[in-house]
């Protein structure tokens, strides 16, 4: 979920004024229970900031992930997400704490998500200032999972390989699709073989998220060089405690 951050940011002209962790939170709760997950806010200012919450989706548009109006993805959360207190002051340089109580219906089974946006706006005099321009935000990721239930299920759908030139690196893109109900940590590696079997290569990429329904290309590079000839590509994608999917794929690197 490493750039979760970077589509969530807000650019305001205070953005680096409040703060809200932890940014990201992987919870499991009960269906038809209600459960509570603090958050702490920070006012870095020197001046008092009016917190408010707003809630909105996380999902996808079929590959990439997106934070959308909330209520509108088939797994969100925001339903039955509130977050309190309604309004928040933080005096300058302080911290405070809101509280997010999700009560899934008694028939929720797997992973549903919600983003809590954070804003706040100058507080001066016992009222809230509305400025054009100035003001903060800030958001956190709940990842929910209904304890006892979710169906993992990867599938790789397809491997693609760039072979190596004078200057580019050998590239090979798996493309990952999440059949199952909850979100799944991947991680991949290719190891790349010669006719004789040796090993040529080892490739990693960094973890992704892939959410329910969603097909993610995951990207690994390597910079080494490959004399001419038919190599092959083996790639796993590890998604759980033993669970994997792998794929091969021939390919050829040309004289130069």
């Amino acid at each position: 979920m490493t750039t979760l951050l970077a589509l969530l940011a807000a650019s305001t002209a205070w953005a680096t004024s409040l703060a809200v962790a932890p940014a990201i939170t992987d919870v499991q709760v009960e269906a038809g229970v209600s459960s509570e997950v603090t958050f702490h806010v920070a006012n870095r200012a020197d001046a008092p900031l009016a917190v408010r919450t707003s809630l909105a989706d996380w999902w996808h548009d079929g590959t990439e992930h997106r934070t959308v109006v909330a209520g509108s993805t088939e797994r969100s959360a925001s339903a039955w997400t509130e977050v309190f207190p309604a309004t928040l002051v933080l005096p300058p340089r302080s911290q405070g704490k809101l509280t997010a109580v999700l009560t899934p219906p008694p028939d929720a089974t797997g992973g549903f998500y919600v983003v809590v946006l954070v804003g706040g706006v100058p507080h001066v005099d016992g009222a809230e200032q509305a400025a054009a321009g100035i003001g903060a935000g800030v958001a956190a990721l709940l990842s929910v999972r209904i304890d006892g239930t979710g169906t993992e299920a990867l599938a790789l759908d397809r491997v693609e390989v760039s072979p190596p030139t004078a200057s580019t690196p050998l590239g090979v893109t798996a493309f990952a699709r999440n059949d199952g109900d909850v979100h799944l940590q991947v991680e991949s590696r290719v190891v790349v073989l010669d006719e004789a079997g040796t090993v040529r290569a080892t490739l990693a990429s960094r973890s992704r998220v892939v959410l329910p329904g969603q097909a993610l290309p995951i990207d690994a590079q390597w910079t080494g060089s490959l004399e001419a000839g038919q190599y092959d590509a083996i790639v796993t994608l590890a998604y759980g405690p033993g669970e994997v999917a792998s794929a091969q794929h021939a390919f050829v690197v040309g004289d130069e």
